[in-house]
């Protein structure tokens, strides 16, 4: 709800991984269902340390309509990723933002 902190309701997470000498990449699906009647911001926070990356965040939504959308990271400075943020909001766009 707008200007809550309620949480989303979370219906299941699927997790895969694969680890090689040193190296581990996983892939993470969380799968959420917005019961309210109007769109949503959330903020989701990654605990990470200064020894790992994310190189790609993608969101799947299932529209009211019942189509789909999906939203895929691009890396900006901060800044700029920030304003594209706000602009696409300020325009009733749906909208993803990650920062480190």
């Amino acid at each position: 709800m707008a200007g809550s902190n309620y949480p989303v309701p979370l219906k299941k997470i699927e997790l895969n991984g694969n680890i090689v000498l040193s190296v581990c990449s996983f892939r993470m699906v969380q799968h959420y269902v917005n019961i309210e009647k109007i769109p949503l911001e959330t903020v989701f926070l990654f605990p990470k340390s200064k020894n790992i990356s994310i190189n790609k965040i993608t969101c799947q939504f299932t529209m009211p309509d019942g189509s789909s959308k999906i939203i895929e990271t691009k890396v900006d400075e901060r800044e700029e990723a920030e304003q594209k943020y706000e602009d696409s909001l300020s325009k009733g766009q749906t909208a993803v933002l990650g920062t480190l």
